[in-house]
């Protein structure tokens, strides 16, 4: 995987956590309001046996969201620990406001006080020295 598409994934794994947990407020909130419709005709199941059904169905939807969020989490902790190890602090920097922050080349150059050109350049360095470290981490057993 190239430096670049493994940094990325932070974010992406950010946006998918924050959208499971909305799908399990959002799951949450039917249950609380109750989602079965007692005026309409009844077959041969009790609104009772209806609304188990749904918690049932909803525990598991909750506990298997829970599962992904926990891989997602494993993600981004990877991605910090690979930004973590870049030496230089300024290429460190670059790499965190830009992948864990979502900021701008114009934001991160006018916060490091350089030009968006350089900063881009510096980034360039920062994903080399990311590449290195994602091969020595692969060759000492730590899969990306």
């Amino acid at each position: 995987m190239n430096p670049k598409a493994y940094l990325k994934r932070y974010r992406l794994a950010w946006f998918e956590i924050t959208r499971r947990k909305k799908e399990i407020e959002d799951l949450k909130q039917i249950l609380m309001l109750g989602s079965v419709d007692y005026t309409k005709e009844r077959v041969q199941s009790s609104p009772k046996d209806t609304m188990a059904q749904i918690m049932s169905t909803a525990v598991d939807l909750e506990a298997k969201l829970n599962d992904e969020i926990e891989e997602l989490m494993k993600i981004r902790d990877e991605v910090v620990s690979v930004i973590n190890k870049v030496s230089d602090e300024r290429l460190k920097t670059i790499l965190s406001l830009r992948y864990i922050s979502g900021e701008t080349w114009e934001s991160i150059a006018e916060a490091l006080d350089l030009t968006s050109r350089w900063v881009q350049m510096l980034h360039g360095d920062a994903l080399q020295e990311v590449r290195k470290i994602i091969e020595n981490d692969t060759v000492h057993g730590n899969s990306y």
